[in-house]
């Protein structure tokens, strides 16, 4: 998780070339999985022989069927989507033609009976009817893909397999882990979005059918009327970004340690490579800016207590919406302050910083390496920028409590009058 956050222009790319991938393979397979499905079912001769041959190619192993490409398509991006195409073709080939075979023939002679031609009759009546057979198809070969397609970066196609592959050889547990992640993701996202348009592809929909952006205003809906939880969802960010995720990366891209691996390790071992605000508060040091980060988490343990409370004696209290203003302001008066300190460690106010001075003594008494008062950069890391949203979201919430205990009193007057 670490590694997503800290280098997300690298996990993007990957994430980009994985998606490109698939969909360029899903498209080739589903045009030609549905033509040949049609096909069976129009010449029942070949139903068993492009069965049988599509059954065959799916059984072999995934390694072995890129690797075979190789020879044909030479190594990368060719091969990758060929591979991934023949793999996906059973499915939707199986799926169009069990689709196709499960119209009623009544409808289909109550076609003929209106004179439709049999190309009309399969565009405009089986096609439609067999829709959500074939989506459903296309569904669990999208999914199949996703996974499949990190397989592809062994053949130089790229994708998501490349973070797993440099991860496993350069045994970065990190990587790993963003890697499957993000697999894993794209393979719930498709699989929820193929879902929502296989049911919106079946006939005879009801009002039961919701598509994605009716559960999202649906959702919006309810956080109108239940501001606790974006109140809960700011402090889970605050606390998360302060205690667990980079906020600061002190002398690492300092010129003297930047190149040399064992002084990297060496910060890394002392805990000074990355740190956290939870880190940054835990420095042996009394200074404002500490006793500022130290109290930082004590607002949203406040804001949290707070709604906990309202959620069990609903709807609450109007103070509780006051509190929840003044403890998210409250809140970014220890980002401010750390904002401002590490402009000062790179000189852009003028002053030393004393939080900097601080790490900088504590680098130089616990390892063996030498760091200079002020760094050449400072970049604020993700943890940082979470725990500035945390706050914000503490604010939002704030307001939509406010205005939520507004109109609730207009709708009573409304009900008196």
């Amino acid at each position: 998780m670490n590694f997503i956050l800290d280098r997300p222009d690298l996990v993007l790319d990957v994430v980009i070339e994985h998606v490109y991938l698939t969909i360029v393979a899903i498209l080739g397979a589903s045009v030609l999985g549905v033509i040949l499905g049609v096909l069976i079912t129009r010449i029942r001769s070949l139903y068993g022989p492009v069965l049988t041959v599509a059954g065959v190619i799916y059984t072999v192993p995934s390694l072995a069927m890129f690797v075979l490409m190789i020879p044909v398509l030479g190594i990368g991006f060719k091969s990758a989507v060929i591979a991934l195409i023949l793999y996906s073709l059973l499915i939707i080939i199986r799926n169009t033609a069990v689709g196709l075979d499960s119209v009623d023939p009544n409808i289909i002679e109550a076609a003929r009976g209106m004179g439709m031609t049999p190309l009309t009759i399969l565009s405009r009546v089986e096609l439609p009817l067999a829709l959500p057979i074939i989506f459903a198809g296309i569904r669990i070969a999208a999914v199949s893909a996703i996974s499949l397609a990190t397989i592809a970066a062994f053949i130089g196609a790229g994708g998501i397999g490349d973070l797993i592959f440099q991860g496993m050889s350069s045994q970065r547990d990190d990587k790993i882990v963003a890697g499957a992640l993000s697999a894993s993701v794209m393979a719930i996202g498709a699989e929820v979005l193929l879902r929502q348009v296989e049911k919106g592809a079946s006939p005879g929909l009801t009002g039961d059918f919701k598509t994605i952006g009716e559960y999202v205003a649906d959702g919006f809906a309810y956080l109108r009327t239940h501001p606790n939880i974006i109140v809960m969802t700011g402090v889970l960010l605050l606390l998360t970004g302060y205690a667990f995720v980079t906020w600061v990366k002190p002398y690492a891209a300092d010129p003297s340690i930047a190149g040399d691996a064992q002084a990297q390790e060496a910060l890394q071992d002392a805990g000074y490579k990355e740190m956290t605000g939870l880190d940054l508060a835990q420095l042996k040091a009394d200074i404002p800016v500490n006793r500022s980060l130290e109290i930082l988490p004590w607002f949203g343990i406040m804001a949290a207590l707070i709604a906990i409370m309202d959620t069990f004696r609903y709807p609450g209290s109007r103070a509780s919406a006051e509190v929840f203003l003044l403890v998210g302001l409250l809140a970014f008066f220890p980002l401010a302050h750390f904002y401002l300190e590490t402009r000062r460690a790179v000189g852009d106010l003028g002053n030393f910083s004393e939080l900097f001075r601080a790490i900088r003594s504590e680098i130089n008494a616990t390892t063996s390496i030498r760091v200079g008062v002020r760094p050449e950069t400072v970049d604020l890391e993700p943890g940082f920028a979470l725990s500035a949203v945390g706050a914000g979201l503490i604010v939002i919430g704030a307001y939509m409590k406010s205005l939520w205990f507004r109109q609730r009193e207009q709708a009573i007057k409304e009900r008196l009058s």
